[in-house]
């Protein structure tokens, strides 16, 4: 964080600067280097899993980049900006800003960063399982790289060769595959051709390949190798494991968890737990770790009562030390966050599909749940090709997979439906997951 501090600092004084002067040919280069400033706050904030300040500094950096007449600059940025969306659960939103780069450098944009900027679009479909769309995207990027790299391309463009083309569609396919197994062929090809590809120096971008190759592995319902080859990645990346990294190896842990009678899948999310929780990611993987059910109809004056009483089995677990998941449904589960978040704990979340916040959010509480979004230290989003009650299960099911215990807020009557309050206690009780029932004196049900 003292590398984020010393580049906010500069950043500030070349701004200080600029405000002196005006947006004439002269200061253009001065702003392009505080774009550039801008956007390297906004990488290491990222990493830092500081999501609103790194939103805040990309957009930054596109206006400076703007101000610099550099839209290739701002094109950049902004995919950078996409690939965050998606991070986050929100691959329309990263859709709607790629193709604003598109279309902002459309006049100036060489084949290379068009190609760059198709990978970005396909990778947005494929979180969507839009699989025509997908593949139409992968044929323009590759159709696009196919045309080589120009003398005029920004130097930032020159990083993506043959290697990121080839592993971040590979990625892509991973991503398919969670929905449609099918597509784990070709996801592992790409893979291991981006692996031969990449420069032997190339350790961190080695690491990447490596854990999806594993995660690909996994659905394809192999993980003796997919262990093995995530040892790999380990030794190979643990410089970066308080970063990316680090949260890519917790992804594996989760997703390997259907296999963790196997001795070796044991050892393996042993080691990742030990290995994240030492190296400091999110502060601390192995504290108390709580999940949330309850319902989503709690009247207006019970939402007081609902939280205190949280609040209160929260404190009493360990002082706000802990990680809270929720999957950020209306109600119980947006009051859990709220209440995480105030005693000091990281809260992670879990969307049922991505099409959730598009067709479940309300409109008015699309403020609150996207600020919910960006201060999570982790968003996952299921496969699940939309959001209904079978997601809505397979999401809590996702929640009682990587927690200690359970909270319920509950008035003890059987769910009105599939995947209700009452499935989730009775899931987690037959795990052997301890359940705390939350239903304060006044509570009540619209």
């Amino acid at each position: 964080m003292l590398v984020r501090k010393a580049v906010v600092a500069q950043l500030n004084d070349v701004t200080d600067r600029l405000h002196e002067g005006s947006p004439e040919p002269a200061n253009w280069r001065a702003f392009g280097v505080a774009a550039e400033l801008a956007e390297v706050v906004a990488s290491i904030s990222w990493d830092h899993g500081l999501h609103r300040s790194a939103q805040r500094y990309y957009v930054l950096s596109v206006q400076l980049a703007k101000l610099a007449h550099d839209d290739v600059h701002a094109a950049t940025v902004l995919a950078a900006l996409t690939r965050q969306c998606y991070d986050l659960g929100r691959p329309r939103e990263g859709l709607e800003i790629v193709e604003l780069a598109q279309y902002g450098s459309r006049k100036t944009a060489t084949a290379l960063l068009r190609s760059m900027l198709a990978t970005r679009e396909a990778w947005g479909y494929a979180l969507l399982g839009e699989s025509q769309a997908f593949t139409r995207a992968v044929g323009l990027a590759e159709e696009y790289f196919s045309e080589g790299a120009s003398d005029s391309d920004h130097r930032r463009v020159r990083n993506f060769d043959a290697a990121e083309l080839t592993g971040v569609i590979g990625g892509r396919y991973r991503e398919l595959a969670r929905r449609e197994p099918r597509w784990a062929r070709k996801a592992q090809d790409h893979i291991e051709k981006a692996l031969e590809l990449r420069h032997p120096s190339e350790h961190r971008l080695h690491t990447f390949d490596l854990i999806g190759l594993a995660r690909t592995q996994l659905i394809s319902a192999d993980p003796e190798r997919a262990c093995e080859v995530v040892h790999q990645a380990i030794s190979l990346g643990r410089p970066w494991v308080n970063g990316r990294v680090g949260a890519k190896l917790r992804d594996f842990h989760q997703e390997a968890s259907r296999y963790a009678e196997i001795p070796v899948v044991r050892d393996t999310r042993d080691l990742i737990r030990e290995l994240t929780s030492a190296n400091g990611w999110m502060r601390g993987y192995a504290l108390p770790r709580i999940g949330i059910t309850g319902h989503m109809d709690l009247s207006r004056d019970s939402v007081s009562l609902v939280a205190g009483a949280l609040r209160d089995v929260l404190r009493g677990r360990s002082e706000g030390e802990l990680v809270g998941i929720s999957c950020l449904a209306r109600g119980s589960d947006q009051i859990f966050a709220r209440v995480v978040l105030e005693c000091g704990g990281f809260l992670e979340i879990v969307l049922p599909a991505a099409d959730y916040r598009e067709r479940k959010v309300a409109p008015d509480n699309l403020v609150e749940f996207d600020d919910f979004i960006s201060r999570a230290r982790v968003v996952r989003t299921l496969p699940c090709e939309e959001s209904n009650r079978d997601a809505y299960m397979a999401a809590s099911e996702e929640v009682l997979g990587s927690i200690d215990s359970l909270v319920a807020v509950w008035d003890g009557n059987p769910a009105g439906g599939y995947s209700g309050t009452a499935d989730v206690v009775a899931a987690a009780r037959e795990r052997g997951i301890p359940v705390t029932v939350v239903w304060p004196d006044g509570a009540r049900r619209t």
